[in-house]
């Protein structure tokens, strides 16, 4: 989740309720500053993958209830858009509705 910084009352001239369709955040930058052996992927669940699916290397789900959020999200990390941390890299999207 993402406190959002600014409030309705910083400026008059903008909808910054998400409630109403506003926001105050355009984009969002992810920037990898180091390597990671494993894990950390930045994972977009209601994307579809853009690469071959993968299965979760063993052992990875069995760390976690079958029904629990870890879980889901340690296959969506292979199963959906993912994108693996890497040294100097970044990943930018856009916010919207």
């Amino acid at each position: 989740t993402h406190p959002d910084y600014f409030t309705p009352k910083d400026d008059d001239d903008f909808d910054f309720l998400p409630y109403s369709g506003g926001s105050n955040r355009f984009a969002t930058v992810f920037m990898y500053l180091n390597n990671v052996e494993e894990g950390g992927f930045t994972v977009f669940p209601r994307a579809p993958s853009i690469g071959d699916v993968q299965d979760p290397p063993p052992g990875a789900l069995d760390m976690f209830g079958s029904r629990s959020w870890e879980h889901s999200m340690t296959q969506q990390c292979y199963q959906k858009l993912a994108v693996p941390p890497a040294d100097g890299t970044a990943a930018l999207f856009y916010s919207i509705a």
